[in-house]
């Protein structure tokens, strides 16, 4: 595994400021402990012209643009561009990367343009879940930047599974086929119930545009809110 090239993990944010604030805490905290031994930042997108957010945490990065953008996708896009990294890894605001899941992604990527674990922790109103099925995985992905210049991405509010639909049929997009088979070796937690989810609105589209609007400037200070590593390798261990 190389530990010298620059991963840039971007997260998208809109409105977790002040009623969510904890779900940015938690999503810069555990980059802040990431095991990666190579370089890498956390790009922190936020579109929402009335409130300017701030973070002094180490190699973490915060845009506040002074529009919104189209659709989920479109962000996306954006980041991808505003990206230093070669490896880009996706970092929702309301999900958890486990310590090692930067080197992990890293070293499962290899010379690929994507991998996909297939495989997450599952959180719903609390409750860790590994018996699931919620999705694409693409938010616990990695990406070589390449990738996204063959099958760009997709500027929808369903961009996660249109772009893994189309790079899993593109025979230019050269794919890892090492996936994560037993819970002990997930590094990613999809959470459920936490706070606003676009995905589980009835119309996306509709939900994206008519959000609340607050207004006003937010610190985000790294926090750890619960043991998520603690717990997820304690409940694995159980498992045969």
């Amino acid at each position: 595994m190389s530990t010298s090239e620059l991963v840039t993990c971007i997260c998208p944010t809109y409105n977790r400021a002040p009623q969510y604030m904890h779900l940015l805490e938690e999503c810069v905290y555990w980059f802040t402990v990431q095991d990666y031994t190579g370089p890498r930042e956390l790009l922190i997108l936020n579109d929402n012209p009335s409130v300017t957010l701030r973070c002094r945490a180490r190699n973490v990065r915060v845009v506040n643009l002074r529009h919104r953008l189209p659709t989920l996708g479109a962000k996306y896009a954006s980041m991808i561009e505003l990206a230093r990294g070669n490896i880009i890894l996706p970092w929702e605001d309301d999900d958890i990367g486990l310590p090692w899941r930067i080197s992990q992604s890293v070293g499962k990527l290899g010379t690929s343009l994507y991998w996909n674990p297939r495989a997450s922790w599952y959180e719903d109103r609390g409750r860790l879940h590994y018996k699931h099925r919620h999705g694409y995985c693409f938010n616990a992905s990695a990406v070589r930047r390449e990738a996204f210049d063959i099958v760009p991405m997709p500027c929808t509010n369903l961009q996660d599974a249109e772009w893994d639909t189309a790079a899993s049929v593109d025979k230019r997009v050269s794919k890892s086929p090492d996936v994560l088979r037993h819970p002990r070796e997930w590094s990613y937690i999809y959470r459920w119930g936490v706070g606003f989810h676009l995905s589980g609105s009835g119309d996306i589209d509709k939900a994206y545009n008519t959000a609340d609007k607050p207004e006003g400037e937010y610190e985000i200070v790294p926090k750890m809110h619960r043991d998520y590593a603690g717990e997820t390798c304690e409940l694995s261990a159980l498992l045969p």
